[in-house]
């Protein structure tokens, strides 16, 4: 089972998708405190897909100097495609 944590905009106001891989738990969090707060209980992320736009350099550095190994941190290109995103990251977290 691979996690992975989606962190979208603090303004983003949409649902996010739900995760099509059966073998893949996909988290949200809007913003910084809901990230740093998710990957403080769930121990088990094993990556964190950046979708939060001009936000994405703030939280990014508030994660790395709070978790002093924290999981592999991609960005995403399109938080518009998160369901092709999350295969990317899949993909790069198997080979």
């Amino acid at each position: 089972m691979i996690s992975i944590l989606i962190v979208l905009s603090t303004d983003d106001a949409a649902a996010p998708a739900q995760a099509r891989y059966p073998s893949v738990e996909v988290l949200f969090a809007r913003g910084v405190e809901e990230a740093l707060e998710k990957l403080a209980r769930n121990r088990r992320i094993d990556a964190v897909l950046m979708a939060a736009g001009i936000e994405n350099r703030e939280i990014e550095a508030a994660i790395r100097e709070d978790e002093p190994a924290p999981p592999q941190i991609f960005r995403a290109f399109s938080a518009q495609a998160l369901d092709s995103e999350i295969a990317r990251v899949i993909a790069e977290l198997e080979s």
